[in-house]
């Protein structure tokens, strides 16, 4: 079941903005791993370091154990999160 998909990097560090698909976007922050599915690419699992709600509430912001770059962040825009 789709819960989100990533929608843009955050910062240098790797965090993603996640555009929620859920009326309960706090599941993020309860959280250990995820399915994440990006544009052209396989499924992949990806462990959930932290998540928060952003400013505006209609974001998350996600970081990834896997994922520990602006660059590698970038290159999941578009993803499924799962």
């Amino acid at each position: 079941i789709a819960i989100g998909e990533i929608v843009a990097a955050h910062g240098l560090d790797g965090d993603v903005r996640v555009q929620p698909h859920t009326d309960f976007p706090e599941r993020f922050t309860h959280l250990d791993s995820v399915w994440v599915t990006p544009p052209g690419h396989s499924r992949r699992q990806y462990h959930v370091r932290r998540a928060r709600m952003h400013e505006t509430k209609l974001l998350v912001i996600v970081r990834f154990e896997e994922v520990r770059s602006q660059y590698k962040a970038r290159s999941l825009v578009g993803a499924v999160i799962e």
